[in-house]
């Protein structure tokens, strides 16, 4: 399966209650950057690579796609393919009622995607792509995305779409 996942507000967060995975070497940071990787990342991506998932990132950033893959390979992780503003503006046409979506997964054949945002949230509902929905002040966000994704695993055909159940407000939000 391919899951992207955004960066800001998702993998990286500057807020205090956000927990960070440990940083990187000085001499790294100057080269990477210093920009703090939300804890539970690491396992995650790392684990998800290891099932033999292919992880993307798909953000609306505009830093360079070398410097955000090389930023995960310095914390050892693997990143299948980076989708930056750039990368995003050239690929994604607007859809057929002439709207310019924030994200696409769909045009890189993503099967889920990952992000902060309730407007991509919405634009999948309506335009038929996954999106797991995270907060940046939940500490289990990890363990929620993992139970989101097994969900997928156990039922493809979408029929167990939490739009079909009632979801805890304080819970990740799966839209298929």
């Amino acid at each position: 399966m391919r899951i992207s996942f955004d960066l800001d507000d998702t993998i990286i967060c500057y807020r205090p209650e956000t927990p960070s995975e440990p940083s990187l070497p000085w001499l790294i940071r100057q080269l990477v950057g210093k920009e703090p990787m939300r804890l539970g990342t690491r396992d995650l991506l790392r684990d998800l690579h290891a099932a033999g998932h292919q992880v993307l990132v798909y953000t609306t950033s505009f830093r360079s796609r070398f410097r955000i893959w090389l930023w995960f390979r310095c914390h050892g992780i693997r990143i299948t393919r980076v989708i930056n503003q750039r990368v995003h503006e050239a690929q994604v046409l607007p859809t057929s009622d002439g709207v310019r979506l924030s994200k696409d997964p769909r045009v890189w054949d993503i099967a889920v995607h990952v992000d902060d945002s309730e407007g991509v949230r919405r634009e999948g509902a309506r335009y038929g792509f996954h999106v797991i929905v995270v907060r940046p002040d939940d500490q289990q966000w990890a363990k929620r995305v993992r139970r989101a994704l097994e969900q997928m695993e156990d039922d493809p055909s979408g029929s167990a779409s939490p739009r079909k159940r009632s979801i805890p407000k304080n819970t990740v939000s799966l839209h298929l």
